[in-house]
């Protein structure tokens, strides 16, 4: 759910990620209240200070004192992990996180369609821990969204080549180089189109 005045902090340690996050928030509306921190005690700080409906942490590598010290004031505060992995941050594991806590957790780097999913209080955390085909296929699609030479098919986990886009071949060769990254089988069709193959079924 998306509430009209919403009190968010974003803590990162990389001034341009703030600053990226600050205009995308803007552009969606003119009322949210947005505090920022790049340091883990000017983010305590502003939390023992302010009530926030959302927390969102770039987490690098010691973000957890950050994220142990929320949970501890709030267990149920509602926090957006952006990573460049979707692993479990809560040592406790998944099903506890979600039993216990509202964490989400994103791949960076950021769309404007994430920044819904962070300011929608009502989703809850997707166990892809638990399930690491879905994990890598979300990483392939996040790899590959920039580009509109492929599409990408959920249910038939295909990458369907644009056929009014020309100039396809790098892109082409970028998801290729990209599943043999992540070991995820597939192959590649008579109409070029990429097709994964699921070893679940």
């Amino acid at each position: 759910m998306l509430n009209l005045y919403m009190r968010l902090l974003m803590y990162s340690k990389q001034q341009d990620e703030l600053k990226e996050f600050y205009h995308i928030v803007n552009k969606l509306s003119k009322h949210f209240d947005i505090d920022t921190a790049s340091t883990i005690d000017e983010a305590i700080n502003l939390y023992s200070k302010n009530t926030y409906d959302v927390i969102i942490i770039d987490y690098i590598k010691d973000e957890k004192e950050l994220q142990t010290y929320i949970l501890e004031k709030n267990p149920k505060q509602n926090i957006t992990i952006l990573s460049n992995n979707l692993s479990c941050t809560e040592p406790m594991g998944c099903d506890y996180c979600i039993e216990n806590h509202n964490i989400k957790r994103l791949l960076k780097p950021l769309k404007a369609k994430d920044i819904i999913n962070i300011l929608d209080t009502e989703t809850k955390c997707i166990k892809y821990c638990k399930d690491k085909f879905q994990m890598k296929l979300y990483m392939i699609e996040k790899y590959i969204d920039h580009s509109s030479s492929y599409i990408f098919d959920k249910n038939q986990l295909k990458f369907t080549k644009n056929k009014y886009i020309s100039g396809t071949e790098n892109i082409f060769l970028e998801i290729i180089s990209k599943l043999k990254s992540l070991h995820i089988p597939f192959y590649v069709d008579s109409n070029y189109d990429i097709v994964i193959i699921d070893k679940n079924k």
